[in-house]
């Protein structure tokens, strides 16, 4: 079957984006979506989205015993002088053995 991963969402885009990055390594998962609860319906700052990222990857892993490591895929709104603001993706991938890393997506204005 693949590496179990579990996700931090139930959000299909996010779950069919984790499949494919994996893929991308030629990396066969079985992905295990997971409802988590986050503290803010809409992050503001990069802090806030990053530590969403990695709760929602904590979280996954923790629901899911089987998953080597989890993912949670957070976005939020970055100011961006007085100009905009910025949507911006952060993901964080999380293993059993306690390794983190994380990656910011392109921002886009608002």
């Amino acid at each position: 079957m693949g590496r179990v991963v579990a996700v931090g969402s139930l959000n299909s885009t996010k779950i069919n984006a984790v499949a494919k990055a994996y893929s991308m390594f030629g990396i066969t998962v079985d992905v295990r979506p997971v409802k988590v609860q986050t503290p803010t319906q809409q992050p503001l700052g990069l802090s806030e989205i990053t530590n969403g990222a990695v709760l929602r990857a904590r979280l996954a892993l923790e629901a899911v015993n089987e998953a080597e490591e989890a993912v949670g895929i957070e976005t939020g709104l970055v100011k961006v002088g007085d100009l905009t603001y910025l949507n911006i993706p952060v993901a964080a991938i999380m293993s059993r053995d306690g390794y983190l890393t994380i990656g910011i997506g392109p921002g886009f204005a608002i």
